[in-house]
């Protein structure tokens, strides 16, 4: 195993921690506000500076990542790497108020959203190599936010029809 697989497996590593506590504080957002997509997105718009910091730097990560210098070194991948770590643990410092994944509603969108992620990143994986599955974990970590309301969305019908009707589907 060479020292540039090694850098891209942490790389991968980094980057699916990140994915692990953006998502689980989207998750926790949206279970909190009932899963209504129109307050979720008025509470990523409105509140929370210390989330959108960390997206905001998630996306910085990004968007170095695909950049040439970092494809064709893995040293600025291992600097990376270390930026990826370094948000995964701030965020994994601060606690929620009260842990996610409290009832159904909540672990039916988790599983789904962790599933596509995760199939994305395997066939990456295997189709591209390990350090774009990395780079595809980081941008899953800093767009969580659109896949659990576009996921939200779809899953409206089936929640409808389990009686599990969230406001906006009220209205």
């Amino acid at each position: 195993m060479t020292v540039a697989t090694i850098i891209y497996i942490l790389f991968l590593v980094a980057g699916l921690a990140l994915l692990a506590f953006m998502l689980g504080a989207d998750l926790l957002q949206m279970e909190k506000l009932d899963f209504d997509n129109q307050r979720f997105y008025d509470w990523l718009t409105n509140n929370d500076e210390y989330l959108t910091v960390k997206r905001i730097l998630a996306l910085v990560i990004f968007i170095a990542s695909v950049t040439t210098m970092a494809i064709d070194s893995p040293f600025v991948v291992a600097a990376l790497a270390l930026g990826l770590a370094a948000l995964a643990v701030a965020l994994g410092k601060k606690t929620p108020v009260k842990p996610v994944l409290q009832n159904p509603r909540t672990k039916r969108l988790m599983s789904i959203v962790l599933a596509f992620m995760l199939i994305v990143i395997m066939v990456v994986t295997f189709t591209a190599g390990l350090y774009y599955a990395g780079v595809t974990a980081v941008f899953f970590a800093t767009f969580s936010y659109a896949f659990t309301l576009a996921f939200n969305w779809l899953l409206g019908p089936v929640e409808k029809r389990l009686g599990n009707n969230s406001p906006e589907d009220d209205a």
